[in-house]
């Protein structure tokens, strides 16, 4: 898997960050199908999580921000 990340012209990343091609802001991740397998459970708690609070947070901050604008 690889990470693009986006950065300011005027930034730039210390070497070691950069990678073995020396690609300022690509970072190659590298995820085994047994790390997938021991993070399912604890993923699927995470988004299913976030599937209930998410919409729950929208509708609970709405009527504020009409109020404020």
């Amino acid at each position: 898997m690889t990470s693009e990340a986006w950065h300011s012209p005027n930034c730039q990343n210390p070497p070691y960050l950069n990678g073995p091609q020396n690609k300022p802001g690509v970072y190659e991740i590298h995820l085994t199908r047994e790390w997938f397998r021991k993070a399912a459970p604890v993923l699927k708690v995470i988004t299913t999580t976030a599937s209930l609070i998410i919409p729950t947070a929208s509708a609970a901050v709405k009527p504020a921000l009409d109020d404020a604008f």
